[in-house]
């Protein structure tokens, strides 16, 4: 069975009709019905107008059927969302419009404008989520790597890092795909470490002491 979607809003004004007994649902569901089907001069208004775009059927759901409703996330500026197809962004602003609310995502940093409606955000028909830390994360570290012209994790000879421990060091040369011979500062020993052990500081052509 497909969920019924609710905004926030929408169920605290049901919940705020409830007092807990089966009663009230039976109560509130012919009022509903009354105001959506039967009477159209008799619709839900002031705070309640965003029951109006719940139909009766979806209503018996949400009352009656355990489980059968979800809440649509609220999105803020600043949070990160997930596309579909896998593209993580940054809400950078939100501004209403015409009754509209309209969302800016940064995405691949270009800002792209996705529409608010009653389900998702859309455009209008690309559907996003709450990224979870790890997308944020990837792609945060994917942005970076693209910033500087290089692939993710491509150390280079030269390189200024700095090491798991804190220890900073440079790049001697790459030994295999993921395995970089680095020269510490601190020790001057040249060890093994993995492109995970280790984050970029400075690149070799950036450095001002060559």
């Amino acid at each position: 069975m497909e969920k019924v979607s609710l905004t926030q809003e929408q169920l605290e004004k049901i919940e705020s009709e409830l007092d807990g007994t089966a009663r009230s649902e039976v109560k509130l569901l012919a009022r509903h019905t009354k105001c959506v089907v039967v009477d159209d001069n008799d619709t839900w208004i002031n705070d309640y107008k965003c029951l109006n775009k719940i139909s009766v059927e979806d209503m018996a759901k949400i009352l009656f059927v355990p489980g059968s409703y979800e809440v649509i996330p609220q999105f803020k500026v600043g949070e990160w969302v997930r596309h579909d197809d896998g593209e993580v962004g940054k809400i950078t602003k939100i501004e209403e419009s015409s009754g509209q609310t309209l969302i800016f995502i940064d995405i691949e940093d270009i800002k792209r404008m996705y529409f608010w409606e009653e389900k998702y955000i859309c455009d209008p028909e690309r559907f996003f989520r709450h990224a979870t830390p790890e997308e944020i994360q990837q792609e945060k570290k994917r942005r970076f790597w693209d910033r500087i012209g290089r692939k993710e994790d491509e150390y280079k000879e030269d390189d200024f890092i700095v090491d798991e421990h804190g220890d900073y060091g440079f790049i001697e040369s790459k030994k295999t795909t993921d395995i970089y011979r680095v020269r510490m500062i601190r020790s001057n020993q040249s060890v093994v470490t993995h492109f995970e052990e280790m984050r970029l500081v400075t690149k070799a052509d950036e450095r001002l002491d060559k």
